[in-house]
């Protein structure tokens, strides 16, 4: 059998899974980034190669379409899985083989073609325009059939090749500049630390190279964070509950790096230099990238390097926002047998002297490491492929809050506040086995896994609002620790998932899955002491607050007011009797989903779905304890209480789409409704809305809309729009409220309000839309050249949590433009601006400044406490790439 053995059935079960109708009736050609390249030939050297699945198109040329054709010059293979029962393969072999999918040299250029939407998540304009990867890879387990499992009425891809031509920073700054994923939001914490959220929510399962992360403090790092957008193979965003093999979720990110090649004609070896510099901040990056293989094995190797310093918005005002950041990332693939294959992949990050303008906090040091391992075996016996995937991966942090400039920046800190420093860690490990089974008109996947986390977060302070400045007993520190104590998560489950073609125009998927969650965390932990906050109304010897120690040793306090010392009862208590909850929690949670396409006619596409989900309260929500942390962007400083008595969340989601494409114009509109029971949110302890706790609302609900299309204009231009919208409200926001020394007696309010029943949900991003331009030469895939500007426009948001402190923020809206050239198949230049209007904006999930007077002891002059934080203003760059 000759060299496309490699694929054999783990791309029939893997590649072919679960995949929706298309248009056409059929499953749509559907160019990947990734797949097991075959040699670069003679007369291309620079080609890159790509995997493509196709099926019928109706009338369509798939590759016309596409501008898609053979590296080695012959007829293309047509997929018969799930095709027409006449349709046959044109290539001898191994109908497994040959039936699944063929390769491709792609030299796709940075200019869009025409976007066809088909039903599974197709290749987009911009996915075309910047599918020239460094060099296509292959995924043992995951890639392109990751791209075919879900419907795309539900879902949307982003390729890493686009963080070129965006030059995106992590890999949520590119899911934030990309316009191929509309719901999906970026609050950008600093230029190089990316939060995101899918239709208003950041809870969800993320997924890197088939590993759980997780960011080790909830309110600094990120999970995006961590992966460099330009080693990203793709970005697939399912928006809702409706898969299975993630974990227990609603939202699911998965995203996965770039692996090893493969070469047909013996062993080859290929690198490329990446130089890129930003006028704003004067920001630089670099990366080098070798990468080389045979028919038998591959290996790729990458180094990059950032850094940058302050930034200055539109009013030429400058925020503290330097960083330096490098990471290596590896991967190692091999074919132990026709019919088994290996891949390993490993990620090393480390940042420091982060400035964040956005947080508390900055970060003095940040590390990651993480490894990931896929093994295949093909025709096991039992299952036609089966999937063996296991991870492991660790971050750890220290930040501060005691620099001249931080301190300069946020008054409040400045005044009779002493030093604030953190240090956190965490861990992932855990493994998931599937296995698929596959017919001629189906696939069913089965499987279990296990994720297994643990997290520590210490917090210390010297705050007179929190801690006495004498503690006699638990280690005698004027430091007062904060904490989210050490805790470990472990997460065991099974899931099934099954797709099934019913009629040439009827696609039906179905999934679901079971799990148990057990937690639990220490409920001593050194140097925690000081006020219980007015978390608890009085001590055992009727003062309010009462101070405690583990121990119960005497207590001396300073008296704020006065500055008497005076000494009170040690209070011999643990964290788990402050919080009034039992630290040793078990979840039992289950999801389901079915979700079906339907072709109305050749230019018409409807799909539908049902899903449900649950998800437990993460570990920062469970168990914290006077933690000093951003938990609302808006107002910087914060202390959160955890609650262990929380319940996990339920949440049903309808979802319903529509889509054309008429040739010449081409549309998507998808709509969504959700009820979620337990939300978890917040209910604020004090009347400064400086202390909060996590509480369960019983009912919260979410409605939205995305749309995006794309229009032809000539044969040099086309245009897009792209528009996005969520609301989501508080259904029973006077529901659980937490206990407040500030409540009046005998009585508990959620955030010390009594009535309003119903108030929107807090941190909710506002209307957003974006329309643009495309030039290019007219030459489709193989353009030399090609600009794109666009205009974002983001409504004012009015909508917020009154409640807890949120305020209104305008409107605003910024313009970009971008645009490359190639003069050789070698080298590549971008250039552009961002935001070239120079506009002075922030968004609703930056810092609006605001004033805190209930400080106890504090001056009148911490009154204005914290200012506002603007985005950048114009921004040049230029970027150049060269392969060899």
């Amino acid at each position: 059998m000759p060299r496309q053995r490699i694929f054999c059935r783990n791309w029939i079960a893997s590649g072919l899974l679960l995949l929706p109708v298309t248009f056409g009736g059929a499953i749509a050609g559907t160019t990947a980034v990734a797949g097991s390249p075959r040699p670069v030939t003679p007369q291309e050297p620079h080609g890159e190669l790509v995997d493509v699945i196709v099926g019928e198109l109706g009338d369509a040329d798939v590759e016309s379409d596409a501008g898609l054709h053979r590296a080695d010059g012959k007829e293309s293979g047509i997929a018969a899985a799930f095709s027409a029962p006449s349709q046959k393969s044109v290539e001898d072999g191994d109908p497994a083989v040959d039936q699944v999918l063929f390769q491709v040299d792609q030299t796709t250029p940075l200019v869009p073609a025409p976007q066809t939407f088909e039903s599974p998540i197709r290749l987009t304009p911009q996915a075309r325009e910047f599918a020239d990867t460094i060099l296509a890879s292959r995924d043992t387990s995951l890639l392109s059939s990751r791209r075919r499992r879900y419907s795309r009425s539900r879902s949307d891809v982003v390729f890493g090749s686009e963080a070129k031509f965006r030059v995106s920073t992590d890999a949520g700054n590119l899911l934030g500049k990309s316009i191929t994923a509309p719901g999906v939001q970026a609050k950008s914490r600093s230029p190089i630390i990316t939060d995101t959220k899918v239709h208003g929510s950041t809870v969800g399962q993320l997924i890197a190279s088939g590993s759980y992360w997780f960011p080790a403090r909830q309110d600094l790092d990120t999970v995006l964070n961590k992966i460099d957008s330009r080693i990203l193979e793709d970005v697939i965003i399912i928006k809702g509950p409706f898969a299975a093999r993630y974990g227990p979720g609603f939202d699911f990110i998965d995203f996965q790096v770039m692996q090893s090649p493969r070469y047909e004609n013996g062993f080859e070896s290929h690198g490329s230099s990446t130089a890129e510099y930003k006028s704003n901040g004067e920001q630089w990056y670099g990366r080098q990238s070798v990468w080389g293989g045979n028919q038998d094995y591959g290996f790729r190797i990458g180094y990059g390097k950032r850094s940058g310093s302050d930034y200055h918005d539109g009013n030429g005002d400058e925020y503290l926002s330097s960083y330096q950041s490098q990471d290596v990332d590896v991967a190692f693939g091999c074919d132990l047998t026709p019919y088994r294959h290996l891949e390993i992949s490993y990620i090393w990050l480390e940042l420091n002297d982060v400035e964040v303008p956005t947080q508390l906090l900055d970060i003095d040091h940040l590390r990651t490491h993480g490894i990931d391992a896929n093994y295949v075996v093909e025709d096991s016996g039992i299952f036609d492929v089966l999937t063996f995937n296991t991870w492991y991966n660790e971050t750890s942090l220290n930040g501060n809050a005691n620099s001249q400039a931080k301190r300069e920046a946020i008054p409040f800190l400045g005044t009779n506040i002493g030093m604030i420093r953190s240090n956190a860690r965490n861990m992932s490990t855990g493994y998931s086995l599937s296995g698929d089974w596959v017919s001629d008109d189906s696939v069913t996947t089965v499987g279990s896994d296990l994720r297994y986390l643990t997290q520590e977060v210490n917090q210390f302070s010297e705050l007179p609002l929190l801690s006495p400045p004498f503690i006699n007993g638990n280690d005698a520190s004027a430091e007062v620790n904060g904490p989210v104590p050490e805790a470990y998560w472990a997460n065991p489950g099974l899931f099934m998932e099954r797709i099934r073609r019913v009629t040439d125009r009827l696609t039906v998927s179905v999934g679901g899955r079971v799990d148990v969650v057990e937690t639990n965390a220490k409920t001593v932990v050194d140097q925690v002491g000081g006020l219980t906050g007015p978390l608890i109304l009085n001590g055992p010897n009727g003062e309010f607050p009462f101070v405690y120690n583990p121990n119960g040793d005497p207590v001396n306090v300073i008296d704020p007011g006065t500055g008497n010392v005076l000494t009170f009862p040690g209070v011999q208590a643990e964290l788990d009797d402050l919080l009034l909850g039992d630290f040793d929690r078990s979840f039992g949670l289950g999801s389901l989903y079915v979700d079906a396409d339907y072709q109305l006619n050749s230019e018409w596409t409807t799909g539908i779905g049902f899903g449900y989900g649950m998800r437990a309260p993460t570990m920062t929500e469970l168990y914290s304890f006077q933690h000093i942390s951003t938990i609302f962007p808006q107002q910087t400083f914060s202390i959160l209480f955890g609650n262990p008595n929380l319940e996990p969340e339920r949440r049903y989601q309808i979802n319903a789409s529509l889509a054309t494409d008429k040739g010449w114009y081409r549309a998507r509109v998808s709509g969504f409704a959700a009820w979620i029971e337990n939300y978890i949110t917040y209910d604020a302890l004090s009347p400064d809305f400086y202390a909060f706790q996590t509480v369960n609302t019983d009912l919260a609900t979410l409605v939205g809309f995305d749309y995006e299309g794309e229009m032809d204009l000539t044969k040099r231009t086309n245009g897009f729009v792209t528009a996005s919208y969520t609301q989501g409200r508080d259904r029973t926001r006077t529901s659980n409220p937490a206990p407040s020394g500030f409540d009046p007696p005998g009585s508990e309010l959620r955030s010390l309000l009594a009535g309003t029943e119903s108030e929107a949900l807090p941190n909710m991003l506002p209307l957003q839309a974006r329309v643009g331009l495309r030039l290019n030469n007219g030459c489709d895939q193989h353009s030399p050249w090609g600009l794109e500007v666009s205009a974002l426009f983001v409504a004012g948001q009015d909508l917020v949590a009154n409640s807890l402190g949120e305020v209104r923020t305008p409107g605003y809206s910024i313009f970009d433009l971008r645009g490359y050239w190639r003069p050789t198949d070698a080298v590549t230049v971008h250039a552009g601006v961002e935001n070239f209007g120079d506009n002075q904006y922030r968004s609703h999930l930056d810092p609006a400044g605001r004033e805190l007077t209930f400080l106890p002891g504090a001056p009148p002059s911490t009154a204005a406490s914290f200012g506002s934080v603007n985005q950048p203003g114009a921004n040049f760059y230029l970027a150049t790439e060269f392969r060899y």
